[in-house]
């Protein structure tokens, strides 16, 4: 039986490029640890990350999702 119940994260800012000339700092949150390998989530496996009711959800894309309906977006 998993223990993890919360974690507390920081919000780093990435510099990230625009076009050519222009650039833009952005928010990003970097997940990493064996805690997500003891909550089923390893390397090379894709992801699902949800909005809802002001809570980002991630959970793990199934075989069939993976292969016929992801969806990825772009800025």
């Amino acid at each position: 039986m998993n223990k993890f119940k919360m974690r507390q994260l920081k919000i780093y800012p990435k510099y990230q490029r625009t076009s050519q000339w222009r650039a833009k700092f952005v928010p990003e949150i970097k997940l990493c640890g064996e805690w997500l390998k003891d909550l089923g989530f390893d390397y090379g496996e894709h992801i699902m990350v949800k909005f809802e009711n002001d809570k980002l959800i991630i959970e793990p894309v199934g075989e069939l999702r993976k292969s016929s309906q992801l969806r990825i977006w772009k800025d």
